[in-house]
């Protein structure tokens, strides 16, 4: 079943994607044919009397000590993931709130992609936080969503749903990969800083490499899916899936893990990015080490070609898309020790950030050198590899979002440092090394586990009340001129916004400046404010409280604000 919801979530995004680009928006009809169809081609892929699937059972424990930490571990966290998505969006009083802080920023952007999809906008879908472009965010979990409330499923419930399903798929594809040390090493990360006094939220603070739950897992909606679907490539194609010359992985499997993986192109870019190197190596790697001649190269490659031409073409599709053609501006850099401080030294660093893996990871390299496990020397030396290079080679223009290709290596070591250690080691030792690892991240959850100290206000009830009431009449492809707050009411409504929050817009490498020199002229009713409003292509300008704080305004221009939406503005000037 994990394999299947995985590979329902991609098929159907995908589906609706297509048909929505088809007929110029998101509908109902669409989104019920896209999930049914889904089901249908779902069911036809999916071969499970494939040996390739059977260990994918949630009930699949391993034996003696390593089963019994398994159970106790995935119990664990199952109740951590449940205490957060179920407060993930949620109304107390007069307000919209989340759980943790971590999410103030990214969950009113992934629900303003949702709503925005759902209201029947024009595809190919235009940015909703700065309408001038497309929207060449990896949006395909947020188009999943969209489905389900475009079909009238309550948002919180949608939210719930998809993020305890994507959080059991993560364990069980995690404890099949590594065990319990896998499940552990994400899910528990924290670091040797956790021995600091304060509250678990400063203490996370002054980390960059955060608990990954917290800081990666319930914000980065499209992560949510791309982990088990990252975890189960690097079992079948790279790590963990150790098979006999006479037991080759299954055809359709092949095909299976051919359109999860360029699907996370769809969904999370840094993911796609990063399983492409590790597969595209690790076959040059075996197929060099098996059949060195170069005149057998064509053979291999024909022998996938087919399995993998489709899939391929789609993720090349989003890539190219993604990257706007190469188009854009570059955001990749060298930034030399990722979010190091000038005259922090680098062990220290890395120790009280990382904890107790870098220890193990390094006690892995000795150990593999000294009993001579040359099968796994390539593995643990490309996650090495890869570590080193994207802790200095920047992806994004914000450093700490380089955490989205080193949680790969990070995983793959620890998937690895399991594969060396689980028959050469006694139960006690297990034991040991599970309360080390897991101290950090334990102390990082354990405030939001049992106290809503941490949570936050993301909308007012009333501010929204408003803002529909205002916009209900409107047209769904309306843009308006507003503030740029990352919580405006217009969010959570789906509208569209000529600009919204800067480091939303930064952090996805788009360039705002000058788009924001027009807002601020035409919001503070300068002069050329019309001319400002037809660049921006805004048909309505908003206003509110938020508003009022972020421009200062005219006389003139405060005189018409009588409601909250001044006059439409077309082509040729204002229609009233």
């Amino acid at each position: 079943m994990i394999v299947f919801g995985l590979l329902h979530i991609a098929i159907s995004s995908l589906l609706a994607y297509a048909f929505s680009c088809l007929f110029g928006q998101l509908s109902p009809w669409i989104s019920i044919l896209s999930l049914s169809l889904s089901v249908i081609l779902t069911a036809f892929l999916l071969d499970y009397e494939s040996v390739d699937f059977v260990n994918l059972r949630l009930g699949a424990w391993r034996q003696a000590t390593a089963g019994i930490l398994e159970k106790v571990v995935f119990a664990a966290v199952v109740l951590v993931a449940l205490r957060h998505f179920l407060f993930l969006y949620y109304r107390v009083d007069s307000e919209f709130r989340t759980l943790h802080p971590y999410n103030l920023g990214d969950l009113p952007l992934h629900i303003q992609y949702i709503r925005n999809m759902a209201l029947g906008v024009d595809f190919p879908l235009r940015n909703p936080n700065f309408s001038i472009e497309f929207l060449r965010y990896p949006f395909g979990i947020d188009l999943y969503d969209a489905l389900w409330e475009n079909l009238g499923v309550p948002m919180a419930s949608h939210l719930f749903l998809i993020g305890m399903f994507c959080s059991l798929a993560s364990l069980a594809c995690l404890r099949l990969a590594g065990s319990w040390l896998a499940m552990v090493a994400f899910f528990f990360s924290g670091g040797y800083i956790a021995l600091a006094k304060g509250s678990a939220l400063d203490v996370q603070n002054l980390l960059s490499w955060k608990n990954l739950f917290l800081s990666m897992f319930i914000t980065q909606r499209g992560f949510i899916w791309a982990l088990p679907v990252g975890v189960l490539i690097i079992y079948f194609l790279f790590l963990g899936a150790r098979r006999k010359p006479e037991s080759p992985v299954h055809p359709r499997t092949l095909l299976i893990m051919g359109i999860l993986w360029s699907s996370l192109a769809f969904f999370h870019l840094h993911t796609f990015f990063v399983m492409s190197l590790m597969i595209f190596s690790g076959a040059a790697y075996r197929f060099f080490l098996k059949q060195p001649k170069l005149s057998a190269l064509p053979r291999e490659i024909r022998k996938y070609f087919f399995i993998w031409l489709w899939p391929l073409t789609i993720g090349t599709f989003f890539v190219l898309f993604s990257l706007n053609f190469f188009k854009s501006p570059s955001v990749v850099h060298w930034h030399w020790g990722w979010t190091i401080e000038p005259g922090q030294n680098f062990l220290s660093y890395l120790s009280i950030n990382l904890g107790p893996p870098v220890l193990l990871f390094a006690g892995i390299g000795v150990y593999l050198v000294r009993h001579r496990l040359k099968h796994l020397y390539f593995e643990y030396a490309l996650s090495v590899i890869l570590f080193i290079l994207f802790f200095n080679l920047m992806l994004a223009p914000w450093g700490w979002d380089n955490i989205k290709v080193l949680v790969w290596p990070y995983l793959a070591l620890a998937i690895l440092s399991y594969e060396v250690l689980r028959k050469h080691w006694a139960p006690w030792t297990q034991i040991l090394l599970l309360l080390s690892l897991s101290y950090g991240g334990l102390y990082a959850l354990s405030e939001s586990q049992f106290s809503i100290a941490q949570h936050v206000t993301l909308f007012a009830v009333a501010d929204l009340a408003n803002a529909k009431a205002a916009t209900q009449d409107l047209p769904i492809n309306a843009v308006f001129a507003s503030g740029t707050n990352y919580n405006h009411e217009l969010t959570t409504l789906g509208r569209s916004r000529a600009m919204g929050y800067e480091g939303h817009l930064w952090g996805h490498g788009i360039s705002y400046v000058e788009t924001k020199k027009k807002l601020f002229s035409l919001m503070n009713g300068e002069e050329n404010w019309l001319e400002m409003a037809h660049d921006l292509k805004v048909n309505y300008i908003y206003w509110g409280p938020k508003e009022r704080l972020e421009f200062v305004v005219r006389a003139g221009v405060e005189a018409m604000a009588e409601g909250l939406i001044l006059p439409s503005i077309d082509g040729t000037g204002l229609a009233f």
